[in-house]
């Protein structure tokens, strides 16, 4: 009887120290003051995470041709209990870039990011840390105009 119990003791530890799931403080923690790019369309898109006080934020950025930036929407964020990133667009950037199918909706939707080793996946773009110059100068000309 002893041995079962510290079998099951034993057990109770093992599964308990080896949660494969990454806490939310963790993932932002990760994210934070990063910019994450994807260039499978076009001139691209862009997401990045900043605070401001206690306040997450996503900037979701349209790289533009030309210019910096061509559109921008800024979401608040939410890390679930699972470490999901969760952001609302407008439903044409719901994709991770413009939708063709949704190009005239502009209703907010709640779209979920998963934070991987490799980046993050938005639906099935995956946006890499980016080693280019970061947009962040972009909210800066927001707040000064």
């Amino acid at each position: 009887m002893l041995k079962i119990f510290f079998l099951t003791l034993f057990a109770f530890v093992l599964l308990s120290g080896c949660n494969p799931s990454t806490s939310n403080e963790e993932v932002w923690d990760d994210i934070f003051d990063n910019e994450y790019a994807n260039f499978d369309v076009w001139a691209g898109s862009g997401l990045y995470f900043y605070e401001e006080g206690n306040n997450k934020y996503c900037a979701f950025m349209i790289y533009g041709s030309g210019v910096p930036v061509a559109g921008l929407y800024i979401s608040s964020v939410v890390i679930d209990k699972d470490g999901l990133i969760v952001i609302e667009l407008p439903a044409v950037y719901s994709t991770g870039y413009t939708d063709n199918e949704n190009q005239d909706d502009f209703d907010l939707v709640e779209v979920e990011i998963l934070f991987t080793e490799e980046g993050l996946l938005l639906g099935e773009r995956l946006f890499e840390e980016t080693t280019l110059p970061e947009h962040v100068h972009i909210l800066d000309d927001l707040y000064t105009e």
